[in-house]
């Protein structure tokens, strides 16, 4: 896959170098930023239920859709799979991805209002739209939602399980697309003294982990997977820039600039499993 061998190459260049290079946008830029575009982002909102027309992008005579759920990563791959989309005039694609909002259902999840209703209005417009494709990406953290008590992630798995079995009935494919692996935080680790080593990160044992349940999980139910670390790690080992372009927004999230830069990659991949 060329684009994806051209990705890795500069991904493995990334991880020489002993002084910043310059990039743009400059990595101070890049943390203060948001964590998506301002379109992408409003319809992010918990705070409000998505207003589909705005959130809506391609071509509005498609004869195909795909629609996007899950947190605040699925949020960051907004613009990405837009512009993935974009390039043909067969698809239109709606975000219903919102941020802190874990895409999965179950008494372990349910503790919030807004997310609970964000959750019924994407499934609502999943059995409405029947998608094509249904794209899922939500955070491979061990962490718990706040009130609830603990969640392991095979329960967390689980649950995401539980909202996708109600949703494929409407859906052409469901796709798994792994969030970019966890690890440094760039908002600590860079500065004006500091070297780009002590901002690459690794693929962590928790990504792992999570990343084995939810192959299985996908396998199970008949979703495609769709793998994250060749996007930004090379032999396990993730810069924090790519060629001149910043790589993390903080600890989780890519910036805005590199969710357009991964595009040729991922469009790549989809068509190499039959997705596109």
């Amino acid at each position: 896959r060329p684009e994806l061998h051209k990705l890795q190459a500069e991904t493995s260049a990334a991880l020489t170098p002993r002084s910043w290079p310059a990039l743009s946008p400059s990595m101070d830029e890049t943390i203060a930023g948001g964590q998506a575009p301002g379109d992408v982002g409003k319809c992010a909102s918990p705070d409000n239920l998505v207003d589909e027309p705005s959130c809506t992008w391609g071509n509005a005579n498609a004869s195909k859709t795909a629609l996007l759920v899950g947190d605040s990563i699925s949020a960051t791959y907004a613009a990405t799979l837009r512009e993935t989309l974009g390039s043909d005039a067969s698809w239109k694609f709606v975000s219903y991805a919102t941020f802190g909002c874990f895409f999965a259902e179950g008494p372990k999840v349910d503790a919030d209002a807004k997310c609970a209703a964000r959750r019924a209005d994407a499934m609502d417009a999943i059995q409405r739209i029947k998608p094509d494709l249904l794209f899922v990406s939500n955070h491979y953290e061990a962490r718990s939602p706040a009130g609830i008590g603990k969640i392991t992630d095979s329960e967390r798995t689980e649950a995401v399980a539980t909202a996708l079995d109600k949703a494929k009935l409407n859906v052409g494919k469901v796709v798994l697309l792994a969030p970019p692996p966890q690890d440094v935080k760039i908002e600590e680790c860079y500065s004006k003294l500091s070297k780009p080593a002590d901002c690459v990160g690794t693929v962590i044992p928790q990504f792992d982990a999570v990343r084995n349940l939810e192959r299985q999980m996908a396998a199970r139910i008949g979703a495609a997977y769709v793998d994250s670390e060749a996007f930004f790690c090379s032999a396990r080992s993730c810069p924090s820039f790519v060629g001149t372009t910043p790589a993390k927004h903080d600890r989780m999230h890519m910036s805005i600039a590199y969710q357009t830069k991964i595009v040729p990659a991922l469009r790549e991949q989809l068509v190499s499993l039959k997705l596109l």
